[in-house]
């Protein structure tokens, strides 16, 4: 037995390190084992509670054991392969899931990256089988490529265009499944990110992939779309090729420089220009002038043109009169016409001509008439106004 040397208390029980009644250390911890001692004032409820009003003892509660964790061992883990199989298959869906679904696990067996392979459906349908396959986004891509092919032919570049067609197209057929492949692992990997439950997760995938049956039908037509874009722009167009200049018709005259044939064009040899070998044959604005000569397909050519005031000089002869037909005089009982000064294997029926270069707003023109003249006047003139179609030969 012993005081404290805080409160001056007995000590109560045998080797005790601490004061019951003041709660302070007495020093070293002493042992404590089998030194029960006699019955102390705090082992006694009513004790306790004496003790407690003086503030002397301090009530702990019993230590609360954490909970102790679940052995991992003892919760079942699902095989990732089994796991990756039920997904693909939940997605898949349609005649081909097997073949897609043995793609699938080839894949994922080998290093991330686009795997090579071959697939005669996507060969074969092209777009229609991204429609089919819900790949939105490759059908449009691919449509894209058929139709840049196009663009290419109509500006010239046919080789080119068939190029970019083919290339695409067979590419498209060689990385097809690996697209698939990674467009279906994509939309897997975002459900899983928002649904933990399984089921709940396989029945979203369900609903999510599979095949557009609703767009079946859109396989053949995305075909017919292809060939109708395609096809027709990598046929030579006859109506708009310029066939060879040798010989294009029979020659039915000559006059100097000038040739003509029987398709009813003029050659000048000496400009290499090809032109109508008559006039529109009535009055015409500068506009509606250069419409007519950009529809213009004398001889089955369709690259004719309005021609430059200089081009139009070249026709002016001032030792060649001709009548113009588009105005006349009668004097003492007989028509007198206006004349024209230009090569008679061209058929002028009017003295003014528009030609294609422009002045802020008025458009040029050339008089053939015994003082050849160029002048710029409103593109709005009509009477008296004619346009003769002209073309480069190469």
């Amino acid at each position: 037995m012993g005081k404290c040397p805080f409160c001056d208390e007995e000590w109560i029980q045998r080797g005790a390190a601490k004061c019951v009644y003041c709660g302070a250390w007495r020093g070293p911890t002493l042992p404590t084992e089998g030194l029960e001692g006699p019955e102390t004032p705090e082992s006694r409820p009513e004790g306790r509670e004496d003790l407690q009003k003086k503030g002397a003892v301090e009530v702990e509660a019993p230590p609360v054991s954490p909970p102790q964790p679940v052995p991992a061992a003892s919760v079942p883990q699902a095989d990732p392969i089994e796991l990756a199989e039920a997904r693909y298959k939940a997605f898949l869906g349609g005649a081909s899931e097997n073949y897609y679904l043995e793609k699938f696990q080839e894949f994922d067996r080998h290093p991330p990256g686009m795997k090579a392979g071959w697939n005669w459906t996507a060969f074969f349908f092209g777009g229609g089988w991204a429609i089919y396959r819900k790949m939105y986004g490759w059908f449009f891509f691919f449509m894209e490529i058929v139709l840049l092919a196009g663009i290419l032919q109509r500006v010239g570049a046919p080789a080119i265009g068939i190029a970019v067609l083919s290339g695409s197209w067979i590419a498209f057929a060689i990385y097809a499944n690996a697209l698939y492949h990674a467009g279906v692992t994509k939309k897997i990997a975002d459900a899983e990110r928002f649904i933990i439950n399984e089921p709940m997760l396989l029945q979203s995938l369900r609903h999510e992939g599979g095949v557009n049956t609703g767009l079946l039908g859109g396989c053949g037509l995305a075909l017919l779309v292809t060939v109708w874009i395609a096809v027709p722009r990598f046929i030579p167009n006859t109506e708009s090729a310029a066939p060879p200049v040798a010989a294009p018709a029979r020659e039915t005259g000559q006059d100097g420089r000038f040739v003509a044939y029987s398709d009813g064009t003029v050659l000048d040899p000496i400009t290499n220009l090809m032109w109508a070998a008559r006039d529109n044959g009535a009055d015409i604005n500068w506009q509606d002038a250069q419409g007519y000569c950009r529809n213009y397909r004398g001889g089955g050519f369709s690259d004719w043109r309005m021609p430059t005031h200089e081009e139009l000089g070249q026709l002016y002869d001032s030792t060649r009169p001709q009548p113009a037909e588009c105005y006349s005089l009668v004097v003492e009982g007989s028509t007198r016409y206006g004349e024209i000064y230009a090569t008679p294997l061209i058929d002028l029926t009017c003295d003014q001509l528009w030609a294609a270069e422009t002045r802020g707003s008025l458009a040029s023109s050339f008089a053939f008439r015994i003082k050849a003249a160029q002048s710029w006047d409103p593109p709005t003139n009509v009477k008296y106004y004619r346009v003769l179609p002209v073309r480069s030969v190469k």
